[in-house]
């Protein structure tokens, strides 16, 4: 199996172990912004998928860190589940012109 992140080839990889994630470097951060320094994906505990990102920060002493979050893995939502997919034209039409 192989998988390609931001151009990085990582031969053999099979997923992550429960408790675990991988951190890549932000390649499309923008300078400034308030987006993560490193982005990446895992399984939390119970071995369901999340999203992970983490910030360097610098601490009151000058020391630096990672401040890092985790997240239910995000899925992107098909066109069925988008709001007014379902819902017939006609429901929209009333029948009067608007001008």
């Amino acid at each position: 199996m192989r998988l390609v992140l931001d151009n990085v080839q990582l031969e053999g990889a099979v997923g992550h172990k429960p408790g675990s994630f991988t951190l890549f470097k932000n390649s499309k951060k923008a300078e400034g912004s308030n987006q993560p320094d490193y982005t990446g994906t895992g399984k939390d505990r119970d071995g369901s998928d999340i999203d992970v990102s983490a910030w360097i920060k610098e601490s009151g002493n000058g020391g630096k860190f990672m401040s890092c979050a985790f997240k239910d893995k995000w899925v992107k939502p098909s066109d069925e589940n988008k709001p007014g997919a379902n819902v017939p034209a006609s429901d929209y039409d009333d029948g009067s012109e608007p001008f």
